[in-house]
């Protein structure tokens, strides 16, 4: 992934999260803001349709009072029977109509009804009276529950019906001065039906209706009931109604649309879109700019570092121009390349000066060997002679030069072998075929007293004699002596396990004793030249560090491999030669 992409995934979830934070705290601050001046509005809706509730009932009532106060209207209700006159002339359908009310009754205090006409204002017909509303009418004034002391003056309100509810305003019949009293009382009654309440509906600004109860979450302040409706475009406000019996059973329902909610919400997402659009530009202007200032010039440190690496060229030099941080750089890289090109122009010398002291150590050690070996060969040659013709104490000594002149010249042989693997000789050159069983019979033959002398179980599972191999059969044997002695020099008890593991093309050898082992970390130090873990002990048990490193380079001449393992300390050690079969 490019530093452009990894900027732009950057820029891309800063800018999310931070209009998710915006919408998140918009919802909270921004929308509720606009939630309370919408709460504010069906407040004043419900305010409103109050006061227009109030002021139909207030005119009602006036009307009763200017009709029930009136010498003409006494005069009927002392003899309402015998004053037709009276009826037709004033409780004319014409008359109802100019006064806004649907029904007109006088009833006395008993509860008898003495006049009662009821009409539809906007259809201006007489329709049939309703036992229900007359019902209610008679028991209200028995019961006498309203204003006055023994006897029912006035009273206003509202009576439900399986229709509609109905305004009632009531007012008991007396002379214009008052001073006279009649028994009877003057009610008028105002449909609320839809013709009505379409006439809030404009003056209100607000859908109304009528309702039994009011929903499950409304919450109550001053002014009535308000209630939310979440997904939907209006908030509905209830007013309660009071009945005729001062109970609230019936609800105004003011239903406003949720402009301002939904223009809150319009500009929050306009405002949100705003920000994206400003977010995304100013990202993309930045990435941009960034590519442009920054990029190219990074690209150019870039390319010039790969093809340093490429062409291993420390001699060509980066070259920007400014005065910026970038110019710092090359400075510094500049400056460090020179003094890589010194560094190497001082290794190149101190190679060349290592590459000729190990021609010069080479050529000494092959010298020193060849000439050796001549002179010990001539010591060897005598101290067997003088076996014949010595005492047996003189013996002793003689068999003591012959054994560690044996030792010498085979260091030297390991010496001038080394050598010639160094200048480049291949010692594996000649190849013969034979069975692996010849060279384990060859070291059960070899190394069995050795094994007893030191009390050391030899455990050898000899292999097919099927497994072949094709290489030189002396320098194989040498490898796998060199690695032997190793197992029996460093282990004073237990045992030496030889196997061998076989695929379709090669052949695995392991030689496995439970000596006194080595640190893992110390392992690979092993198949180096003069290499020894511990001196003190090795210089006990003689060697000079060169058998493993001797037999590594024998195998890889030959196409094979040689590797130690080893747990620890006290745990054994296991070495694997593995060769390719024939």
């Amino acid at each position: 992934m490019s530093f452009i992409q990894k900027m732009l995934i950057t820029y891309i979830i800063l800018f999310s999260s931070f209009v998710l934070t915006l919408f998140v705290m918009g919802e909270r601050v921004w929308v509720q803001n606009y939630e309370n001046l919408e709460e504010q509005e069906i407040t004043e809706n419900i305010k409103r349709v109050s006061s227009l509730w109030e002021n139909e009932q207030d005119k009602l009532l006036s009307r009763a009072r200017d009709w029930a106060e009136w010498d003409d209207m006494y005069q009927f209700a002392q003899d309402p029977i015998n004053n037709q006159k009276f009826i037709d002339l004033y409780f004319t359908d014409a008359n109802m109509q100019n006064l806004a009310v649907d029904f007109v009754a006088v009833i006395d205090d008993q509860g008898n009804i003495l006049y009662a006409k009821n009409i539809g204002i906007n259809n201006k017909w007489v329709i049939p009276f309703k036992n229900e509303l007359l019902n209610s009418f008679v028991e209200i004034i028995k019961k006498k529950e309203f204003e006055g002391n023994n006897s029912l003056e006035k009273f206003s309100g509202f009576v439900r019906t399986s229709e509609y509810p109905v305004l009632v305003s009531g007012r008991r019949i007396a002379n214009s001065d008052y001073s006279k009293k009649s028994s009877s009382i003057l009610i008028y009654t105002r449909n609320m039906d839809q013709s009505l309440l379409s006439k809030f509906d404009e003056i209100a600004q607000a859908r109304i209706s009528f309702v039994d109860k009011i929903p499950n979450g409304s919450h109550q302040n001053h002014d009535g009931y308000l209630h939310f409706v979440m997904g939907h475009d209006v908030i509905n406000g209830y007013f309660p109604l009071k009945d005729l019996n001062n109970k609230k059973e019936y609800f105004l329902e003011v239903s406003t649309p949720r402009a301002i909610y939904n223009q809150g919400q319009e500009q929050m997402r306009y405002f949100i879109i705003l920000v994206s659009f400003f977010g995304t530009f100013f990202s993309l202007f930045s990435i941009f700019l960034f590519k442009r200032i920054f990029v190219a010039r990074f690209q150019i440190v870039n390319k010039f570092l790969s093809n340093i690496n490429k062409n291993e060229d420390y001699s060509s030099r980066l070259k920007i121009s400014g005065n910026d941080e970038f110019v710092d750089i090359a400075v510094t890289l500049n400056d460090m390349l020179d003094h890589i090109n010194d560094s190497q122009e001082r290794v190149k010398a101190i190679n060349n000066q290592l590459e000729l002291s190990n021609r010069f150590k080479s050529e000494f050690i092959s010298n020193f060997s060849h000439e050796s070996r001549t002179p010990m060969n001539a010591i060897l040659g005598y101290a067997q002679i003088l076996q014949e013709d010595v005492s047996e104490e003189q013996k002793i000594y003689v068999k003591n030069i012959i054994k560690n002149g044996n030792k010498l010249l085979e260091m030297l042989s390991d010496l001038v072998e080394i050598s010639l693997i160094n200048s480049g000789h291949d010692l594996a050159s000649d190849s013969t075929k034979f069975p692996l069983e010849s060279i384990f019979k060859e070291i059960n033959e070899t190394y069995e007293r050795k094994f007893n002398s030191k009390n050391i179980d030899l455990i050898i599972e000899y292999p097919s004699p099927l497994v072949q191999l094709c290489c030189d059969f002396q320098l194989l044997k040498k490898v796998f002596y060199h690695v032997i002695n190793n197992a029996i020099k460093f282990t004073q008890s237990g045992s030496v396990r030889i196997y061998a593991e076989t695929t379709a093309s090669t052949v695995t050898c392991y030689i496995q004793d439970t000596g006194v082992g080595i640190k893992p970390e110390k392992v690979n130090m092993l198949i180096q030249m003069f290499a020894q873990i511990d001196g003190s002990y090795s210089r006990q048990q003689g060697g000079i560090g060169l058998g493993l490193y001797l037999s590594h380079s024998i195998l890889k001449q030959m196409g094979g491999t040689l590797s130690i393992e080893s747990q620890g300390l006290e745990k054994g050690t296991t070495v694997t030669i593995t060769l390719p079969l024939c």
